[in-house]
């Protein structure tokens, strides 16, 4: 007999969008890509960097904007510490590699392929 192997991510993963729709989209791309995995929902950077420390396995952080800036915020800082991997969607790639992470950026509009594509990526 042999083991299977388990059938769920037990990686948590995060979405950072202003937008209900677009984040409750992001949040379903995740789950299909990496299915059973945990998806947490932040609206704004200051909550996510604030929330962070509860995440202790997040894996990657999906950051929609535009209107979201990385500008004075440790966030860049605490996922390249935790070797986390970063997705941005019209956001300033320049903000976060200063802080020693390189992100996967993709550009708006996206659909849950291009986007699912950019997951696989991190």
């Amino acid at each position: 007999m042999t083991a299977e192997k388990p059938t769920t991510d037990t990686r948590q993963f995060g979405v950072v969008c202003q937008e209900p729709v677009v984040q409750l989209d992001a949040a379903q791309t995740f789950r299909e890509v990496f299915p059973g995995a945990a998806v947490h929902m932040f609206h704004d950077l200051s909550a996510t960097a604030t929330e962070l420390d509860a995440l202790a396995s997040c894996t990657v952080l999906l950051v929609i904007g535009p209107g979201l800036h990385f500008t004075d915020n440790s966030l860049p800082r605490r996922l390249a510490a935790r070797g986390a991997g970063l997705v941005l969607v019209d956001c300033d790639s320049a903000e976060v590699e200063g802080f020693g992470i390189k992100p996967v950026v993709i550009q708006q509009p996206f659909t849950s392929e291009t986007l699912a594509e950019a997951l696989r990526k991190v």
